[in-house]
């Protein structure tokens, strides 16, 4: 189910090779977590050159109920020139209630092109739940930086499931910048 979509875009010119960003994110009180993929943000690092083969790589910040009730959060890179480096990054939260405000505070720092060595961060309020610094953000080229960033609340990813009534996301104080937010370090 789409919802709709906060969309920001950096100027060429200007794209950050190191991100922070905070939101608050609420659901409905009948929200059901899709197994394989809630998205609730999206950030494009690159864009398709057909001159020289390469395209942009798709990153996705989100929620998903993998294993039984216990919802998870983390990264999932998506490689669009080579599927094989993709990875996923979650980890088990505890406390991700339904119908309740929860911060997000994110970092990201890109990676040496087609290097393991990126970061890629997630507080859920206030609590470091991922901590990963081996993340391939950007496979190959000289790619400037984080080209877009999008909140696109998105449920579902493949997989059986269907909901039988509307359910909402809310999101609230969203805070993109280039430096860590006060008692958050890198």
């Amino acid at each position: 189910m789409y919802v709709g979509s906060i969309y920001f875009v950096f100027p060429s010119d200007a794209q950050p090779t190191e991100l922070w960003g905070q939101f608050y994110m609420k659901t409905s009180p009948n929200y059901v977590w899709h197994s394989i993929a809630n998205k609730l943000i999206y950030m494009c690092m690159g864009y398709q050159n057909p001159a020289d083969g390469t395209s942009q790589t798709n990153h996705i910040l989100g929620v998903n109920n993998q294993w039984e009730d216990f919802p998870n959060i983390g990264w999932s890179t998506q490689q669009q020139t080579n599927p094989d480096l993709n990875q996923t990054i979650y980890a088990v939260v505890d406390g991700l209630e339904r119908n309740a405000w929860h911060k997000i505070v994110f970092h990201i720092q890109v990676n040496t092109p087609g290097e393991y060595n990126g970061v890629g961060r997630i507080w859920l309020n206030d609590v470091l739940a991922v901590d990963a610094s081996d993340v391939m953000w950007i496979n190959a080229g000289n790619w400037g930086g984080v080209a877009d960033f999008r909140i696109t609340p998105l449920w579902g990813g493949g997989g059986p499931e269907v909901i039988e009534e509307t359910q909402y996301m809310y999101f609230d104080h969203v805070i993109l910048q280039t430096g860590p937010f006060p008692g958050y370090s890198d």
